[in-house]
């Protein structure tokens, strides 16, 4: 068994009822033997919102207060200020320059409408100041988000993505255009 095990963002998602066993167990396994360090942004009174059908709540935040240190940090969140001062930066670099030239014809033409070259998907271009842990953040998060929405929706998402990715089959002579 692990010396210390750290559990992060608890409150951020909400879980069935077997997540909601499934961290009671540890709780239990590594009490009064191992470390364990929970981080969350509800407090104990709340958790019934995180765990909304579990019967096991109560015995698990028992456990873990029992001859724990509570630490409860206040004040804004750093990511959140960080993000505030990036839209307020942003805000005020978009309002400096005008986006929409005079001859606005150009906005009807056929170039790639995101910065990505493609036609579709969100319009998002990675900030200047961005680290690579932070790209590397993002990238996880994505490719959990992939996972998780695969699951779910299985064999009727890849049904889904090929018949969007299936060239379209032109049915008659006419159809193709000229030869030229």
């Amino acid at each position: 068994m692990l010396p210390a095990t750290l559990i992060d963002e608890v409150g951020y998602l909400s879980y069935s009822n077997r997540h909601a066993d499934l961290r009671f167990e540890l709780i239990s396994r590594r009490y009064g033997a191992r470390s364990t360090i929970v981080t969350t942004n509800k407090p104990f009174p709340e958790w019934s919102e995180v765990f909304p059908n579990a019967a096991c709540i109560v015995a698990l935040v028992d456990r873990l207060v029992h001859r724990a240190e509570v630490i409860s940090i206040e004040g804004e969140s750093y990511r959140l200020k960080e993000a505030r001062e990036r839209t307020e930066a942003r805000a005020r670099q978009r309002s400096a320059k005008k986006s929409y030239p005079e001859d606005r014809s150009c906005l009807m033409s056929h170039k790639p409408l995101l910065p990505s070259g493609r036609r579709r998907g969100l319009p998002f271009i990675v900030p200047d100041d961005w680290t690579p842990d932070q790209a590397f953040a993002v990238f996880e998060l994505l490719d959990d988000l992939v996972t998780v929405i695969t699951d779910f929706y299985g064999d009727r998402l890849h049904e889904l993505l090929r018949e969007r990715r299936r060239p379209a089959v032109a049915t008659r002579a006419t159809d193709c255009g000229p030869p030229f």
